[in-house]
């Protein structure tokens, strides 16, 4: 096992943020905190825990390596990364450690912290994780390898976040994208076979059941829990925004919202509040919805022209990240 990420201080210069919609009305005003241009990276994942928000990802440079940031309030940012073949795709936090999950020289990574900043290799697998959560005692990872066309999902457990089992191995023409947990379940989601999408549970975290395929869905990239509901966010079969809504993680049923020409990446929950996160497939602004009950929805778009791909909710605020090193905190 090795360690590696000596902090080197880049501070993210903060900026304001203005609006750009037909619903300015419902706008609020968002502070953004976006990294310096000279540094050419991709955060796809955030989680915060013992004060410390941590966002990973990996330079735009792919012989580069994984990268990841921390700060204590969501708009002042320090680097950490190494040159290593490691992309970083989700980040956990749980039982005092951060748990990051990603694309290895060999298939998957995994790493784990106890502050964000100093990171130790913990177990390279056959497979790219796209998620990571942490519920009950255990952390699960999932994804899938293989190609787009042909692959095969990928379930993980680990009671440490360093040791790590197959709880699931392959799920035929299956790719998994993210993971959560609440009211005693797990909910991993993501791809089916095409063109639907996928959807397990399990009580522990290493033997999954299949949900029912919803049918309006083609993918499923985000799921969180909140307020006695698991809320998964993705792309519907013509192409927008989908939103389901479960009680239990096996019985869903699709949010009268749609949002034709979007689609979100992640969605995390706080403070009686689901935000999730994505951009506009045709050009515009990022754009983030925000929910108190998983039907009702609220667009707002951020004039920043960088995708935003992860969402979690600390200190009162939601943090999202995104592309070009985009790290934003939504007030």
């Amino acid at each position: 096992c090795r360690s590696h990420g000596s902090a080197s201080s880049s501070p993210i210069s903060s900026q304001s943020t203005g609006t750009a919609s037909q619903m300015a009305a419902q706008m609020e005003a968002q502070m953004a905190a976006q990294m310096a241009p000279r540094i050419q990276a991709a955060l796809r994942g955030v989680a915060y825990g013992n004060g410390t928000f941590v966002a990973v990802g990996d330079y735009d440079n792919a012989n580069q390596g994984d990268i990841s940031y921390t700060s204590t309030d969501g708009s002042n940012w320090t680097q950490h990364a190494e040159s290593l073949s490691t992309g970083l795709n989700a980040v956990t936090y749980g039982n005092g450690t951060f748990v990051a999950a990603g694309e290895g020289a060999n298939g998957g990574g995994l790493l784990t912290s106890t502050n964000g900043a100093t990171w130790t290799a913990a177990q390279s697998v056959p497979s790219v994780l796209y998620g990571v959560a942490y519920g009950n005692g255990t952390f699960v990872a999932v994804g899938f390898h293989g190609t787009m066309r042909s692959r095969a999902g990928f379930i993980l457990s680990s009671a440490n976040g360093s040791a790590w089992a197959i709880a699931q191995p392959a799920l035929p023409d299956s790719g998994l994208r993210a993971v959560t947990y609440g009211n005693g379940i797990f909910v991993a989601v993501g791809m089916g076979s095409p063109p639907n999408n996928a959807i397990l549970t399990s009580s522990n975290g290493s033997s999954w059941t299949t949900a029912k395929v919803v049918p309006s869905m083609q993918e499923l990239d985000g799921v969180a829990y909140g307020k006695g509901m698991f809320v998964a966010v993705g792309q519907t079969r013509t192409g927008g925004t989908g939103i389901l809504t479960s009680t239990d993680g096996a019985t869903w049923t699709t949010a009268p919202y749609t949002l034709a020409t979007s689609q979100m990446n992640s969605v995390a929950f706080g403070n009686g509040t689901f935000m999730a996160v994505g951009a506009s497939k045709f050009g515009a602004l990022p754009t983030t919805l925000s929910s108190t009950d998983g039907s009702n929805w609220i667009e707002k778009s951020i004039s920043t022209a960088r995708t935003l791909r992860g969402v979690a909710y600390g200190k009162g605020n939601f943090v999202a990240v995104g592309d070009s090193g985009t790290a934003m905190k939504l007030q």
